[in-house]
């Protein structure tokens, strides 16, 4: 694989081979091609089933013959190496003063497509220009801990069936989590989504760490939308801020068979309040889950999430203004929340 990657950079190298204007344009487009061909196999070879194994069989490494182990592990081994190899030639972001400066790496100008692609092995503390994985499924932990997405990244549709850990990752392009599956745990802690971070029709499983109550939390500096995104165990977004607007609206918290904790816990909402309900739609909280594993008391100093009151059965709540609870035994809703009649309508905000 490093083979064909030098190859690539040997095309690039063409300017010396000819002083003559038009002869340089046509190997510049000649270039381009015969160097993306090449990234395209490249690709290919991510995107396609290891050998003869199956998709079963990538869900159940451990039991697999010591044989067919250290096969697959040769075979994550050599594409990481195609991933490290695309890495040390992807773009440079600096970030100062709120301002990014790009430094083009040498295969910045070429296209990279990991879409429906069987991963299997780390990706963790990588730069990906190109995060094009629509689509793709993960087996085992999908580690992309501290990787540096330097273009837009795209997830969507993407299915998770380990642990997914994204912490320490900073997207410094609009990050896409459409209609992604998070089967087990997802972390997000300590992330940074410098534009905007899309996780409508999300779903998540397992616990969600958007932020923790000893570790900062994530960072999102363009808007952040939730809608629809459904939550069937633990939404941990404390410590986590959100420097535009943040919306959970048709977002679900909770979980039928599972006590769901809910946690905003110093989370920080600097120019919004987080939206959870408009005219097109509102959060659903799941009214099984005790009271206080709701907590939207967010940081001394943010945009307050405002609390109301919702009833149903007989059983009363204080969620966001305008959301509703919802029995997934009956699948009754309640009234939307209203606005409680005391001064304290806010989320309690810690101090620092």
């Amino acid at each position: 694989m490093p083979k064909l990657a030098k190859l690539v950079d040997s095309w690039l190298d063409y300017e010396d081979l000819s002083n003559d204007k038009e002869e340089l344009k046509k190997l510049k487009k000649k270039v381009k091609k015969e160097a993306q061909t090449i990234i395209n196999i490249l690709c290919k070879y991510i995107r396609t089933m290891p050998g003869d194994y199956t998709e079963k069989d990538l869900k159940d490494i451990v039991n697999l013959s010591a044989t067919d182990q250290d096969k697959l592990k040769n075979e994550s081994e050599v594409r990481r190496l195609i991933f490290s190899e695309m890495s040390e030639r992807c773009s440079k972001i600096t970030i100062e003063n709120g301002k990014k400066s790009t430094v083009p790496g040498l295969w910045s100008e070429f296209n990279f497509d990991f879409s429906r692609a069987p991963i299997f092995y780390p990706l963790h503390n990588l730069t990906i220009e190109q995060g094009q994985f629509s689509s793709a499924r993960f087996y085992g932990e999908a580690d992309f801990w501290g990787v540096e997405f330097t273009g837009d990244a795209n997830f969507g549709y993407a299915e998770f069936t380990g642990d997914a850990d994204f912490g320490y990752a900073e997207f410094t392009g609009y990050a896409y989590f459409g209609d992604a599956k998070f089967t087990k745990n997802a972390s997000f802690r300590d992330t940074k989504f410098i534009e905007n971070a899309d996780f409508r029709d999300a779903e998540f499983t397992g616990n969600a760490y958007f932020g923790d109550e000893y570790f900062g939390g994530t960072k999102f500096s363009g808007n952040a939308y939730f809608g629809n995104a459904e939550f069937t165990k633990d939404a941990d977004f404390r410590n986590t801020k959100f420097t535009k607007n943040a919306y959970f609206r048709d977002a679900y918290f909770g979980g039928a068979r599972f006590t769901g904790n809910i946690s905003f816990n110093r989370a920080y909402f600097k120019k919004y309040a987080p939206t959870f309900a408009d005219k097109s739609g509102s959060a659903l909280f799941f009214v099984q889950v005790d009271p206080q594993d709701y907590d939207f008391s967010v940081r001394s100093g943010s945009k307050p999430i405002q609390l109301g009151k919702a009833e149903l059965d007989g059983i009363e709540r204080q969620i966001p203004v305008g959301t509703v609870l919802f029995d997934p035994s009956s699948g009754e809703t309640s009234a939307p929340a209203k606005p409680r009649e005391d001064s304290d309508a806010e989320g309690e905000k810690p101090t620092e």
